[in-house]
């Protein structure tokens, strides 16, 4: 059986087109998030309140069912040495097909009875087989690191859906134009990324002795994914029944305010998976590679994090308003807890994948859930919505204990000295611009302590760890080359 992948690449090759997808992703999670708002903002004169929580739960639907129909072969793919046939691709394309069809056809038939709502998520729900088109030219990009392709793929999804949103909704469509909009999104994703891969354009094929021999890894990533969905949704609720709708609504707007190092771990999350099992599978030793990275993902981390914890007490009721300014509690302790967790899971995670423990990983989603939820909820009476961020401090210890242990036992080391001086580089940082931020408070103080921050803490990590500031610097650069000449 004929692959349609090119030859292996060369670990300096893979480590160039690494380098490149975390630059580009990071600014496709910019990109993405400018014109999400953008297009929420026009919806938002355009649509009722009611048309929005239509669509929400049409989306919830169409995200759980998307997830549960991939049962996480394709990244069984990815991981493994040997490229995949033309044949599995195939195989692999008609289960996604069987599972799409079958949940689309369900929600059409459980929704049609009720009404809209229930026609809506109908209309939704088949964005999934056109979707399902999308993944064997996926499988063959993610292992070649061709973010660019991914990328734009990406990018074309939202400017559609959007487009499209806002274009039925001024002509008057209401709630229709967003659930059309789902469907116009998966057929303009799927047409470009089947133009730019032709290796993926392959029929389906069902054969179910193929789909046993990739559901056992596929599986536990699935669980992972699982696992975190379940964690959101049940603190939610966890902390409404204790709390009440407010502090819920009061966490929401934390956790998105916190969604700003998100930026940095995404990209790494992203890349390191394919990039770990690209090297693995040429044989290189990759234990220096994940020290550095840490080191510098630690780095870049606290020069985001630190000037976020200084000014969070004046940003939030500056930017959206006083009667959300309890919100900011929850950020200096979040901020830690990330600082600690978020630079060795990004590194840990793809390696562990990589290696095949994924079992590791959800063992860290659990624990780190339950801790979570046993620090968090408890707190919520006497601290208010303040208690979710002590419970991210306690889940993101956990975490780091859990995915540093696994790393050791595979690869001889715990990665955590590399977090070491950046986190307090960062805790002095934002000390540091906490003080300035409440001379002249509002939005001067969020400049000033802003910026006194950033400078405070790179001045620590030029005293403490040179090397790896200049080494994240270069990195930085070194991305951005790579993301403008990346074939």
């Amino acid at each position: 059986m004929t692959s349609p992948e090119a030859p292996d690449l060369e670990p300096a090759d893979v480590r160039h087109r690494a380098l490149a997808g975390v630059a580009l992703v990071g600014l496709r999670g910019v990109g993405v998030r400018v014109l999400a708002l953008a297009g929420n903002v026009a919806l938002a004169r355009l649509l009722l309140p009611r048309d929005f929580g239509i669509a929400a739960l049409g989306l919830t639907l169409l995200l759980l069912t998307s997830f549960l129909s991939d049962a996480g072969i394709a990244a069984a793919l990815v991981r493994r040495a040997a490229p995949p046939a033309r044949d599995e691709l195939r195989v692999v394309l008609g289960l996604q097909l069987v599972v799409a069809v079958a949940f689309a056809g369900a929600i059409t038939a459980a929704g049609l009875p009720f009404g809209r709502t229930g026609q809506i998520a109908a209309a939704m729900a088949w964005s999934l087989p056109i979707g399902a088109a999308r993944t064997p030219a996926s499988v063959v990009l993610e292992r070649r690191l061709e973010y660019r392709v991914i990328v734009l793929v990406e990018l074309v999804d939202t400017l559609v859906y959007y487009g499209w949103a806002v274009g039925g909704a001024l002509l008057g469509y209401g709630v229709w134009a967003l659930a059309t909009a789902a469907l116009a999104r998966a057929v303009a994703g799927t047409v470009v990324i089947l133009i730019r891969c032709p290796e993926g354009r392959v029929g389906p094929r069902v054969d179910l002795r193929r789909v046993r021999e990739l559901l056992g890894f596929g599986a536990t990533i699935q669980a992972v994914g699982l696992a975190n969905i379940a964690r959101d949704q049940g603190l939610n609720l966890g902390l409404a029944a204790i709390g009440g709708v407010s502090v819920l609504g009061l966490w929401t707007l934390s956790y998105r305010v916190l969604q700003l190092p998100f930026l940095v771990f995404e990209s790494l999350w992203r890349v390191s998976f394919p990039a770990m099992s690209r090297l693995l599978a040429a044989g290189e030793d990759v234990v220096r590679a994940l020290d550095r990275g840490v080191r510098r993902s630690a780095v870049a981390t606290a020069l985001v994090l630190a000037p976020l914890a200084a000014t969070a007490t004046l940003l939030v009721p500056v930017a959206f308003g006083r009667e959300w300014a309890a919100a900011a509690s929850v950020v200096p302790t979040a901020a830690l807890g990330l600082m600690l967790s978020g630079p060795l899971s990004a590194m840990a995670g793809g390696y562990l994948y990589a290696v095949g423990d994924a079992r590791a990983v959800l063992r860290g989603v659990v624990l780190h859930t339950g801790a979570w939820a046993v620090v968090a909820l408890p707190l919520v009476p006497r601290l208010g919505v303040a208690a979710m961020g002590w419970g991210w401090l306690a889940a993101c210890v956990v975490e780091t204990a859990v995915l540093s242990r696994a790393v050791r036992r595979h690869a001889g080391t715990p990665l955590l000295a590399g977090l070491v001086v950046p986190t307090l580089a960062a805790a002095a940082g934002a000390v540091a611009g906490r003080y300035v931020a409440d001379r002249p408070g509002g939005v001067a103080g969020v400049v000033a302590g802003g910026a006194v921050a950033v400078v405070a803490t790179a001045a620590v990590l030029a005293v403490a760890d040179r090397g790896s500031l200049r080494d994240t610097g270069r990195l930085v650069a070194t991305a951005a080359r790579a993301a403008r000449g990346h074939a």
